[in-house]
Parts: C-alpha cells; sequence; structure tokens
C-alpha cells in the first residue's frame, strides 16, 4: 500500500483506517495542510484531498504524519470509499492470520 502526496512523491502507507492513513516523510508540512493524495492498493487507485492532522518527529529528516481525508467535505473523490475497503481487507487478513487460517 503506497500513498502518493502532491510535491512530496510516493511514500510507504504506515497505518490506514476509515478515516485516513499516516505515512513518513522528510517534507515538511503543518497541522491543517491540505494536499492531494492518491492511494494505490490492489492495483486500484483512489484519489481524494487529505488535511495533516498529526505530526509526529521520528527522527532526522523522518516525520510520520497522520493524514485526515476531507474528501466528502471540499471536492469529489473516490478515497473514502477505498479506506472503507482497504480497512476491511487489512482486518480481514488479520482475523485470519489469528485464527490460523492465513
Amino acid at each position: 500500500l503506497t500513498a502518493e502526496l502532491t510535491d512530496d512523491g510516493r511514500r510507504q502507507v504506515v497505518d490506514v483506517s476509515c478515516t485516513g492513513f499516516s505515512v513518513i516523510s522528510s517534507r515538511k508540512y503543518v497541522i491543517g495542510n491540505s494536499v492531494e493524495a492518491m492511494l494505490l492498493h490492489e492495483g486500484e487507485k483512489y484519489r481524494g484531498k487529505v488535511c495533516v492532522q498529526s505530526i509526529r518527529v521520528l527522527g532526522k529528516d523522518r516525520i510520520r504524519y497522520g493524514l485526515l481525508c476531507v474528501e466528502n467535505r471540499v471536492s469529489v473523490g473516490n478515497m473514502p470509499r477505498g479506506l472503507e475497503l482497504m480497512t476491511v481487507w487489512f482486518q480481514t487478513k488479520q482475523l485470519r492470520r489469528l485464527a490460523g487460517t492465513n
């Protein structure tokens, strides 16, 4: 699962939920910044606008950003649906692994 952010290129997604996702980047954002994003999962692309909700400095040039999907409020994209599908996909995968049926 990767995310492509405007002016930041492709980043590995480190967390995903129905409302947003997290990435690690060296680019400097501030809370409240909005950027266009594209998530790529299982060959599908999900686009939309996200807003920086949290920032955690991990080290030199490594910052974890929590990004909230604001798509339904500001533009028309398919990211909200994509986040729902990915969350269910990862939960199902984890449950199968825990049950030993992976």
